[in-house]
C-alpha cells in the first residue's frame, strides 16, 4: 500500500510533464514532421503507453489510456500520419472520429486545428458534398458555397459533429447540480459505511475491505484532479482562443480608423489644392 500511495502522489506531476513535452513537440513537428529529435523523444514517451503503429492508436497501460484523453496527442498523430490524397482524407476522418470517443482537453485549439487541416485536405466542393450527406446537416449547403460558409461547416465531416458546437452554459449548469447532490448521496452513504467498519471487530476481513476502500479512494481522488487538469487546461485554450480573436478585431478596426483618417487627410489636401487654384486666378 506504502508503494502504491507514492505512485499516485506522484501521477499528476507526470501527467502535467507529459502535457508539457507534448506540447512543445507539437510547436516543433508543426514546423518541421521530419524533426528527427523530436520523433525519437515522441516514440521514447510512446513506447511502453501507446501503440500507434497502426493507424488507430491503443493503450498499452493505464498511462496510456490517460494520454489518449489529450488532444495534443492526437494532433501529433494526424501530423505524422496524414498527408494530402482522397485516401488521406478518410484517414483523417477516421483518426478524428476515433479521438472524439474520449473526452478530450483543449477543446478550441482542437477544434481550430481540425478545421485547418480540413482547408488543406478538402476542396470546398468536395467538403460540402461530404458535408450535405451527413443526416443531422437539417439545412444543406447550396452549390456555390463560400469558403468561410465551408469552413463553418467542417463539423458535419464528423460522425459526432456536437462535439465541436458551443458548449451550452445553461444546461451544463443543470447537469453539474444533480451531479453534486448524487455526489453528496455518495458521501454520505459512505461514511455511514465508514463508521460501521469501525465499530466492528478489527478481523483480517475487515482489514482487507478497508485496504480495498482506501484504493479505490486514492484512485478516486486521482481521477478527480486529473479531470480538474484537464479542465484547467481547456479553459486555458478557451482564452488563448478569446484573446487571438480580440487582437484580430482590434487589429482590423485600427486599419479601418487608419484607412479613414487617410481619406480625411487626402480630402483636405485637395481642398487647399484647389483654394491654392482660385487665389492664383
Amino acid at each position: 500500500m506504502k508503494n502504491q500511495n507514492m505512485n499516485y502522489s506522484n501521477y499528476e506531476k507526470d501527467l502535467k510533464k507529459e502535457l508539457d513535452l507534448l506540447d512543445t513537440l507539437y510547436k516543433k513537428l508543426s514546423k518541421n514532421k521530419s524533426d528527427e529529435k523530436s520523433l525519437k523523444k515522441f516514440e521514447q514517451l510512446m513506447k511502453s503507453k501507446v501503440d500507434f503503429k497502426n493507424l488507430i492508436p491503443s493503450s498499452k497501460s493505464f498511462e496510456g489510456e490517460n494520454l489518449l484523453t489529450l488532444s495534443k496527442l492526437w494532433m501529433i498523430l494526424i501530423l505524422l500520419k496524414i498527408n494530402k490524397g482522397k485516401k488521406q482524407q478518410q484517414d483523417f476522418l477516421t483518426l478524428v472520429n476515433s479521438s472524439l470517443t474520449r473526452d478530450l482537453n483543449e477543446y478550441e485549439e482542437y477544434r481550430q486545428f481540425y478545421e485547418d487541416q480540413c482547408e488543406q485536405l478538402f476542396s470546398d466542393e468536395e467538403a460540402i458534398t461530404l458535408i450535405n450527406k451527413n443526416p443531422r446537416k437539417e439545412k444543406k449547403l447550396e452549390k456555390p458555397s463560400s469558403h468561410e460558409e465551408a469552413r463553418n461547416n467542417y463539423i458535419y465531416l464528423l460522425y459526432r459533429p456536437e462535439y465541436f458546437k458551443k458548449i451550452d452554459v445553461e444546461s451544463f449548469s443543470k447537469i453539474k447540480k444533480v451531479k453534486d447532490k448524487s455526489k453528496s448521496r455518495s458521501s454520505n452513504k459512505t461514511s455511514s459505511y465508514l463508521e460501521d467498519l469501525t465499530k466492528e471487530d478489527e478481523t483480517d476481513e475487515n482489514d482487507e475491505k478497508g485496504d480495498r476502500l482506501n484504493e479505490e479512494d486514492m484512485l478516486s481522488n486521482v481521477l478527480t484532479k486529473i479531470k480538474a487538469l484537464k479542465e484547467k487546461e481547456k479553459n486555458k485554450d478557451k482564452n488563448k482562443f478569446r484573446t487571438a480573436t480580440n487582437k484580430k478585431n482590434k487589429k482590423v478596426e485600427e486599419e479601418k480608423d487608419d484607412s479613414e483618417d487617410k481619406k480625411i487627410k487626402k480630402k483636405k489636401k485637395e481642398e487647399e489644392k484647389q483654394k491654392r487654384k482660385k487665389s492664383k486666378v
